[in-house]
């Protein structure tokens, strides 16, 4: 007998969203705290720099 695959609820897709988001904003800011740490530059580069 094969187990059927369970999908999530709808109501899962917006949680999911916020954490991705907020986990790809903290890592941005991790970026920029390290990047200022090693280099002792304000700015960090662009994604297209």
């Amino acid at each position: 007998m094969a187990k059927k695959k369970h999908k999530l609820p709808l109501a899962y897709q917006p949680i999911g969203f916020v954490l991705g988001w907020a986990g790809g904003s903290l890592a941005g800011i991790a970026f920029r705290a390290t990047w200022k740490a090693i280099r002792h530059e304000d700015d960090a580069p662009d994604a297209l720099d």
